[in-house]
């Protein structure tokens, strides 16, 4: 068994009392335990992709820096949670209120998609995926892609006159 086995190694409250006095191996096998918890709350609220991860590891500091917040150290788990959820919450919410591109509307303002943010996070997803597969394409078959998409060009010899090349 490990040093993270609750059973067996140091309780969570003497992990997070180390922790508020300041030893920090205490506070690494802290997060370490809850990690996958934490990741949970995380995935749950965010989706996968890397704002799920950055929200984990943003809190780990939060955790550095507010450990000593913490009330009860019996609870500091439900306190990590609570703090991942929040950190996850104040992302979706600066995304909300950033503007979109000039001229574009962005996703999170239009009128459907308030208080559903499970449909903004996997709207964003397909996105992240649909851009990251058309920079695998070649770069001439990505052009071609781009330009019928976003020119609205739909025939073939107009997208060969747009790059400049003879059909």
């Amino acid at each position: 068994m490990t040093a993270l086995d609750p059973q067996t190694g140091p309780t969570d409250e003497d992990l997070a009392r180390r922790a508020q006095a300041g030893e920090a191996v205490a506070l690494g096998l802290l997060l370490a335990r809850h990690q996958a918890p934490m990741r949970a709350v995380a995935l749950s609220v965010l989706g996968y992709g890397p704002d799920a991860e950055d929200a984990v590891q943003d809190v780990a500091l939060t955790a550095l820096r507010r450990i000593s917040d913490v009330r009860d150290p019996v609870a500091v788990g439900a306190w990590l949670r609570a703090v991942v959820r929040n950190a996850c919450c104040m992302r979706l919410r600066a995304i909300r209120e950033s503007p979109g591109l000039a001229g574009l509307q962005s996703p999170c303002l239009r009128r459907d998609d308030v208080g559903h943010p499970e449909r903004f996070v996997e709207q964003h997803a397909m996105r992240d995926w649909i851009w990251a597969a058309v920079e695998e394409l070649p770069e001439q078959q990505r052009l071609v892609l781009l330009l019928r998409h976003f020119s609205g060009v739909t025939s073939y010899q107009d997208l060969h006159a747009r790059r400049g090349e003879q059909t």
